[in-house]
Parts: structure tokens; sequence; C-alpha cells
């Protein structure tokens, strides 16, 4: 079956000791690439980061190659932050910096301390599982930036919206104008205003540059 929180090459499946796993169809089209996909299994293997989404192995014998992960069964920060469908829980303040913590620790082992450094040019909401405990896990490997995904845990409001002027439908750029305006604390999402310090939440805010 698809997995909700996945792109359309992603299915879940179940391995013969019964532990479900997602699987991820590589995009390859020509045999030429072969080569390159098994480069890059080879680095992915050298991963390991109890926030990153973990290789579990690979299956090179079928006509499209497939790369299988753990199952991170509770979905991606996008859903939760947005109250999508099939999501009904609300992060706490707390679970919000820790969160955005584990996902920068994850990109800067990434691009540092792996064996092979991995720049994740593809780092947004819906790359960041969460698991039952609400753990991050970052995955997908490919934008946004880490920037906008704070700006998400902080308003709760979309990376793109249609219901901001159009000078302001970018987060970012949002985001920005209200810190500016001195509007950022009518900015943050309200149950953010009423777990976190006022101070606490504005030294985050003054901290966070989107880039």
């Amino acid at each position: 079956m698809n997995i909700p929180w996945a792109r359309s090459l992603w299915h879940e499946g179940t391995l013969p000791d019964q532990r479900v796993v997602a699987i991820k169809m590589s995009k390859i089209t020509d045999a030429s690439q072969v080569g390159q996909f098994i480069n890059e299994v080879v680095i992915l293997t050298q991963i390991n980061h109890r926030n990153v989404v973990k290789l579990l192995g690979c299956c090179l014998e079928t006509e499209v190659p497939m790369l299988v992960y753990e199952f991170v069964s509770n979905g991606t920060l996008f859903q939760h932050i947005h109250k999508m469908t099939g999501v009904s829980s609300s992060i706490s303040w707390e679970d919000r910096l820790r969160i955005a913590a584990e996902t920068a620790g994850a990109l800067a082992y990434l691009h540092s301390a792996a064996s092979t450094p991995i720049i994740h040019r593809d780092v947004k909401s819906t790359n960041i599982l969460l698991d039952e405990n609400y753990t991050a896990k970052v995955a997908d490997f490919g934008a946004s930036s880490y920037g906008v995904v704070l700006a998400e845990l902080l308003t709760g409001e979309k990376p793109l919206s249609f219901e901001r002027s159009e000078e302001q439908r970018n987060l970012a750029t949002h985001f920005i104008v209200s810190m500016k305006e001195n509007g950022m604390l009518e900015l943050l999402e309200a149950g953010i205003l009423n777990e976190g310090k006022t101070e606490q939440v504005h030294s985050r805010c003054t901290c966070n540059e989107m880039s």
C-alpha cells in the first residue's frame, strides 16, 4: 500500500520477521545509472544517527531498484503542525524545541560527522518524520530551509499560503516582516504563547535566520 505521508514512490511492506518497513522505489530509468545508485547505497549504509531514518537494505534484482528503510509510524512534522487529516495530536512547546534540536543535530551529523559528508538539499517539514514518541527522523534525501521549518514550528502556518498578502505568501518573508514590525508575538501559534515563556520564545525567534 502507499504510505500516507510519502510521495508515490514510497510503499509500506512487511519483512518475513513481521517488521513493517518503508520501501522507496528508485527513479532510475537507465541501466547506466545503476552504478551510481549502488555507490549512493554504500554511502547511506554508513549513516548511523538516531534522528536519521535508518536504511535496512536494498534490492537490485528487480526491474526498478528499491531501498528498504525503517518504518516511522507517526506521520510527518508537517501533518502535526498543520493538523492534517488522520493526525489529531497537537505538539507541545517543549516537543517543538526538542524536534528542532534533533533535526539540527541530524543535519550537522550528515554535513560534517558522517564518514562521507551528505548535504540534505530538501529540508522541509514533510521530510521530517515523527515516531510514536515524537522523536524526529530526517528522511528523503534529495527547497525549503531549516529556518522555514523553525518558523512552521513557532507559527503553525504553512510555508506557502495564498491567504496571506502577495508580498508575504512565503512564510520566511512573512515571519521576517512581522518581526521587524514588532508583531512577532501576534504571529505565534496561540498554544506556544500559552506554554512557552515570552522571553524564551523571543530568544528563539531572534536567533533564527531564514537561510
